[in-house]
């Protein structure tokens, strides 16, 4: 029972560190250090529930061709995770003052993790072109990136697959 709790508390310890490394790189405090090391970090360290809702994601990496297919998904996984939040909101531009209240500092230091980890999780499941083109994007630019990159393709699956219910009609 210790020995799980250890395992717990020090996989919680490696996602920490993983969080602050990949803000370190994103602010340009350590340039030696890429986004993909943060990614394999955090996602070395997830927990046995999350890997096996994860899993649904890592199962087809994002190529361009499967975007709804992979945006659905994530979407699952975040839902579960209760992250979902962030493909709908940016995180603010400022960090709240000292002065804040508690409450609001915690809402946005959440966030800006909730994004990071979001984000990770996002290039992980991309081909490694797309991971190029996104790696320096937050978690809801990298969506709204990637809807607008994909909208007519998704447009048309849309349609295509309406179509046999409109001839039944």
């Amino acid at each position: 029972m210790r020995d799980e709790r250890n395992k717990m508390r020090n996989g919680r310890n490696k996602m920490r560190d993983g969080r602050n490394t990949l803000r370190d790189a994103r602010d340009g405090r350590n340039k030696d250090v890429t986004v993909i090391t943060c990614l394999v970090t955090i996602t070395m360290t997830a927990n046995t529930s999350n890997n096996i809702l994860r899993s649904i994601v890592d199962k087809e990496k994002l190529s361009g061709t499967n975007f709804l297919d992979w945006h659905r998904n994530l979407r699952i996984v975040l839902k579960h995770d209760k992250k979902l939040y962030v493909l709908e909101t940016p995180v603010p531009e400022e960090e709240p003052p000292s002065s804040a209240p508690k409450a609001e500092r915690d809402a946005y230091k959440k966030h800006v993790d909730d994004a990071n980890e979001t984000a990770c999780l996002m290039l992980a499941t991309m081909n490694s072109e797309l991971q190029k083109q996104h790696e320096n994007m937050s978690a809801f630019d990298m969506i709204e990136h990637l809807k607008l990159l994909y909208q007519e393709q998704a447009r048309h699956e849309r349609f295509e697959v309406s179509k046999p219910f409109s001839k039944a009609s």
